[in-house]
């Protein structure tokens, strides 16, 4: 999903990252990516649920405390 956001591809991260959060959901580095690219399209709501969903699985996450927020 990285390789698509930085070819301008946000719209296709966030569905790559959509379906590896579906398949794995304690997955803390999809989570938060896919909170960030949809901040970028102005999903905000449902970016704060990524966020959150992150912080439950590890408050300490040093990934989730880099984007979350930006």
């Amino acid at each position: 999903s990285l390789v698509y956001y930085k070819k301008g591809k946000v719209r296709w991260a966030i569905d790559k990252l959509k379906y590896v959060v579906q398949r794995e959901p304690s997955n803390i580095e999809a989570l938060v990516y896919l909170g960030k690219f949809l901040e970028e399209v102005g999903e905000e709501k449902k970016a704060m649920c990524c966020f959150e969903r992150a912080r439950e699985l590890n408050p300490q996450s040093a990934i989730l405390h880099r984007y979350e927020g930006e």
